[in-house]
């Protein structure tokens, strides 16, 4: 069964996180064009499993033992892979679903619904152009002022500015340029974690529209950085970064491998926040580079599945726990899927609105 065109607009994301974290998240995403989230729970406690249970827009999945039947890869990168196709096939089944977008817990989708709906009937995807929240210190209330990928000569002029060491997008964003892609269930595609591919792994051709965009809340404060930086050191061998980011781990982890007392180990990753992400907002507004975007006035109102839609999906999903997530696997990608960065934004086609 495919998708209807009219149907709901999911999220899928792989996560770990505080509840209030995590209730945040979905608030956000819910408001800005999403009508129910799929939750896999890398790990969570009784208090954050019970929640998301609770919470008519989500449906959250424990991805226990029962889950992964004796096949847990021990790559992030996989098991968010493997988990988003997961609901793709799903979704598939159910037919309800118009798109599925997969992002990371630290980011949030806003789709205008007019935008969306005006999509072409044969177009299998979309791309999510990425707004990256300012990085400073210390915010004194969540931050609003967002970074968009930059061309070259706003690149050179911030690198003689001495705001950024080199005139590229992966000097001045601090997570991926490349955005995120939703694709139309059960339309013959596969979600990877930024470039939706064919059966042969080949690109999907991708609708974009400024309209639709991904708010990364990317290292934004030096607490932020440090919880990101410290659980990635717990995720698992195998992530991937571009090579400017890299170093970044390796110093983190050198840090925590000291085993210093808490508060020496906690001055010196704000140090290295400092040192390496921290953005001169200042000089970012003088020069009119970012906008302000306050996803907490979102105005949607989600659409909620009927008793029927949910008992459907209870049932689909426990077919999917019951078997090889390795049927979940996307081909291999050509080119290669960026795992976790990308130096350029990536490319994706626009169309015409309809008035």
């Amino acid at each position: 069964m495919t998708s209807s065109p009219d149907g709901l607009v999911c999220v899928v994301s792989t996560v770990k996180d505080t509840l209030p974290r995590l209730q945040q998240y979905v608030a956000r995403n819910l408001a800005g064009g999403v009508d129910h989230l799929f939750v896999f729970l890398d790990a969570g406690d009784r208090e954050v499993r019970g929640w998301l249970d609770e919470h008519p827009h989500v449906t959250c999945v424990r991805t226990d033992k029962q889950w992964w039947r004796g096949e847990r890869p021990h790559q992030l990168n996989d098991r968010q892979r493997l988990n988003a196709n997961a609901v793709n096939a799903v979704l598939a089944e159910l037919g309800w679903a118009s798109w599925l977008f997969h992002v990371d817990g630290d980011e949030v989708v806003q789709a205008d619904r007019t935008v969306l709906a005006q999509v072409p009937a044969e177009t299998r995807a979309v791309r999510l152009a990425v707004r990256e929240a300012v990085s400073q210190v210390h915010w004194e209330r969540p931050p609003t002022w967002f970074k968009r990928p930059l061309a070259e000569p706003d690149l050179v002029l911030l690198t003689q500015l001495g705001v950024i060491d080199r005139p590229s997008n992966g000097a001045y964003l601090h997570g991926h340029a490349d955005g995120k892609t939703g694709i139309r269930p059960g339309a013959d595609a596969w979600l990877t974690l930024h470039d939706p591919v064919d059966d042969a792994g080949r690109a999907v051709p991708e609708a974009a529209d400024e309209a639709l965009q991904v708010l990364h809340y990317e290292s934004y404060s030096g607490e932020e950085f440090a919880r990101k930086w410290l659980a990635l050191l717990g995720a698992g061998p195998g992530t991937k970064f571009r090579p400017g980011r890299q170093p970044i781990l390796v110093a983190v982890q050198a840090l925590v491998d000291r085993q210093l007392p808490a508060d020496v180990t906690e001055r010196y990753l704000l140090r290295i926040f400092e040192q390496t992400i921290a953005d001169d907002l200042e000089v970012l507004r003088d020069l009119g580079l970012v906008e302000e975007i306050d996803p907490d006035r979102g105005a949607h109102r989600p659409a909620t599945l009927t008793d029927a839609q949910r008992a459907d999906l209870g049932a689909a999903l426990e077919r999917a726990a019951a078997s090889s997530k390795e049927k979940y696997r996307p081909p291999v990608t050509r080119p290669v899927d960026r795992d976790e960065d990308s130096d350029q934004p990536a490319r994706g086609g626009r169309f015409l609105r309809r008035s």
